[in-house]
C-alpha cells in the first residue's frame, strides 16, 4: 500500500477536489490580504504534465538561502559524475507551510534511518532549475516520490478580484523518484536544515 504526505492533499483521482488539511489561517482575518493557505484550497492539479522534469536520484543536496531553498537532485548510479540533474527553488515559506503535512507522513513510514554521510551532490553549472509552490511526498513499496507543483500568482490575484471561485490549475513542473529509505533522509534533512538556518 503506498502513503502519501501533499500540502494540500490530493487524493489519486484527478477529478477530485484538494482536500486540505488545516482549519482556518490568520490571514483570513486580514481584509485585501490574498493568503498562500487561501490559495492552497483552490488548486487542482492538472491533468498535462507537459514540460514537467522527471527524473530518478540517488544523491540530493540542500542549499538554504534567506527567502529560498535550492533543492538539487541528481542521479549518478555507477559513474563518478551526475548522469542526470535537477535544482528546484522553492520559497521558504512553502517549505515552513508543507511541514506539518510531510513530518506526519514521514512518522507513518516506520524507523528512521541511521545517520550516515551523504554522497556529494555536486550538479553542473548548467542545471536546469525550475520553480515550485506546492511540494509533495509518496511512496509505493521500496519506490519513493516527490512531486512537485508551481501556479500562477498572477492568475490567483486576478481571479481573487474578480471574485471567482474556479479551481486554480497547478502544473507539475518536477516528478522525482527515489529509494524510499532515501526519500527519509532527504526530508530529515530538509526539515534540519530549516530549523537550524530559521535560529538566530
Amino acid at each position: 500500500m503506498g502513503n502519501t504526505g501533499i500540502l494540500p492533499v490530493w487524493s489519486s483521482t484527478a477529478s477530485s477536489l484538494p482536500r486540505f488539511q488545516r482549519a482556518g489561517c490568520p490571514c483570513d482575518r486580514q481584509p485585501g490580504w490574498l493568503c498562500y493557505v487561501t490559495v492552497l484550497r483552490t488548486l487542482v492539479p492538472a491533468p498535462d504534465r507537459a514540460g514537467a522534469d522527471d527524473m530518478f536520484f540517488d544523491r540530493f543536496r540542500i542549499e538554504p538561502g534567506p527567502s529560498f531553498f535550492e533543492l538539487h537532485f541528481g542521479f549518478y548510479g555507477q559513474a563518478r559524475d551526475a548522469r542526470s540533474g535537477l535544482i528546484v527553488v522553492v520559497a521558504r515559506k512553502v517549505i515552513g507551510e508543507a511541514k506539518q503535512s510531510i513530518l506526519d507522513y514521514l512518522q507513518q513510514l516506520g524507523a528512521m534511518p541511521e545517520p550516515i554521510e551523504l554522497l556529494p551532490c555536486n550538479l553542473p553549472a548548467e542545471t536546469r532549475a525550475v520553480p515550485a509552490d506546492v511540494v509533495g511526498v509518496a511512496r509505493h513499496g521500496t519506490v519513493a516520490e516527490i512531486i512537485f507543483h508551481t501556479f500562477s500568482w498572477r492568475t490567483a490575484v486576478e481571479r481573487a478580484r474578480a471574485k471567482k471561485e474556479e479551481q486554480l490549475k497547478a502544473i507539475c513542473t518536477a516528478l522525482l523518484r527515489c529509494d524510499f529509505e532515501l526519500q527519509k533522509r532527504w526530508i530529515l534533512a530538509l526539515y534540519e536544515n530549516e530549523t537550524d538556518d530559521s535560529n538566530p
